[in-house]
Parts: structure tokens; C-alpha cells; sequence
């Protein structure tokens, strides 16, 4: 017999059940792995832009702040997507309703990025174009 959540009302086969307790030792210090999320989102966040600037510092000087403005624009578009997304789902839902909520937000995400990167780097080559 499936075991039932009290605040979802969701029925998880035995299996789930085992797996969710043979985690919970590795899980106990809860603080240091919520640090160690943030400093590897954190670090992926930089790195998306870290690979970028590698290209772009050869074309424009000063690009050393496109390495934190995609972080930012990146953020940005995750907010974007789970302020979006987040409200519209519910347990149940078919998958292509699924993934005609997640497309859209999808899409906003994408042109939030777009948006902020966009503006950063025409902030660059203008920079980048007056004389010194």
C-alpha cells in the first residue's frame, strides 16, 4: 500500500519512500548543502559568461563586466520563468499543457536574457567606440 503525503495529498509507491529515507543522512546537514547549491549556482552563473568573455575580451576592451551581467541577465530570465511558469502548474496537468505553460515562459525567459545582455553589450561597443 503507497504511502500518502499530508500536504500534497500525493501517493508515493514504498519504493520512493526508501530511497527518500536512505537520503535523508546525507541530506542532514541541510545548511552546508544549501551553501554548496548557492556557490555552485553561483558558479555556473559566472562560468556561462566567464566562456563568452574568453571571445569577447579579444574584440572590445573593458568586457571584464560581461562576466556579472550575464550572471545577472541569466538570474533575471530564471526569475522571469518561475514567476510565470510556477503559478500556472498543477499537479495533474497533462504534459502538453505542460509544455504549453513552460514554452511561453520559455520564450520570456529567453528574451529577458536577450534584453539585459543585449543592453550590456551595446553599453560595451559604444564604450569600446569613443576615442580615448
Amino acid at each position: 500500500m503507497p504511502a500518502t503525503n499530508a500536504v500534497t495529498s500525493v501517493r508515493r509507491p514504498r519504493a520512493l519512500n526508501r530511497i527518500v529515507l536512505a537520503m535523508l543522512p546525507r541530506i542532514a546537514n541541510w545548511p552546508a548543502a544549501a551553501g554548496l547549491a548557492a556557490i555552485d549556482g553561483l558558479l555556473l552563473l559566472l562560468s556561462l559568461g566567464a566562456a563568452q568573455w574568453w571571445v569577447l575580451h579579444h574584440h572590445i576592451t573593458g568586457a571584464g563586466s560581461w562576466i556579472p551581467a550575464t550572471a545577472v541577465a541569466w538570474l533575471a530570465g530564471l526569475v522571469v520563468f518561475c514567476a510565470t511558469a510556477m503559478p500556472l502548474w498543477h499537479p495533474g496537468q497533462t504534459p502538453l499543457l505542460i509544455a504549453g505553460i513552460e514554452a511561453p515562459a520559455g520564450l520570456l525567459m529567453a528574451a529577458t536574457v536577450a534584453a539585459v545582455t543585449g543592453a550590456v553589450l551595446v553599453r560595451l561597443a559604444n564604450r569600446a567606440a569613443e576615442p580615448a
